[in-house]
């Protein structure tokens, strides 16, 4: 049997190929954003943890009514920041970007648009359904609810002017991102 490498030694090759994944993200992201003017530095500020923003965030559908429905599309709609209060903790660490059309991009930037943050979050909107067709099997749907309340914990930095979140939208070849909504950070 192999003799296995020293757990010193496994670090150093875990520490090593982090900067490579950093790098890798980094790239693309900058790649994803090249078009909406959002400027990708070499490396994204790190935060000491100490504390972050709980943004309570309120969508709203074009074609809402009085009631919560389900719609096949999300489309067009109204956020609002609802409140921000700050929390003690820090944030995880996102350590990979796997886009999905069921998330959102969520991404902070500053005052000359520089992003600052980034975080994939699950699509608040969407609800999964089954039900049973004209044959009786089992058929899946994706509706999208017309009004939703939602968090979006961002970091304690007073650099952060605007979160932005954009829907990946598969193009059959690569993702493009579809910008939802701009939400002004105070």
């Amino acid at each position: 049997m192999p003799d296995e490498p020293a757990p010193a030694a496994n670090s150093a090759a875990m520490q090593s190929a982090e900067p490579d994944k950093a790098a890798a993200i980094r790239n693309s992201l900058a790649l994803l954003l090249a078009n909406s003017g959002v400027h990708v530095e070499a490396s994204l500020p790190q935060f000491d943890g100490r504390s972050y923003k709980d943004l309570h965030v309120r969508w709203e559908s074009s074609v809402a009514s009085g009631q919560n429905t389900l719609i096949k599309q999300p489309g067009i709609g109204r956020f609002a920041v609802l409140s921000a209060s700050k929390k003690s903790g820090s944030l995880p660490r996102a350590r990979s970007l796997e886009l999905s059309p069921n998330q959102l991009l969520a991404i902070a930037v500053d005052g000359k648009n520089s992003l600052r943050w980034w975080k994939l979050l699950l699509d608040p909107r969407l609800v999964r359904a089954e039900a049973p067709n004209a044959n009786g099997d089992l058929q899946g749907e994706e509706l999208y609810l017309t009004k939703v309340e939602f968090w979006v914990a961002i970091p304690d930095d007073p650099d952060i002017k605007e979160v932005r979140l954009y829907h990946p939208r598969w193009t059959g070849r690569d993702f493009q991102l579809e910008l939802v909504s701009v939400l002004t950070v105070e």
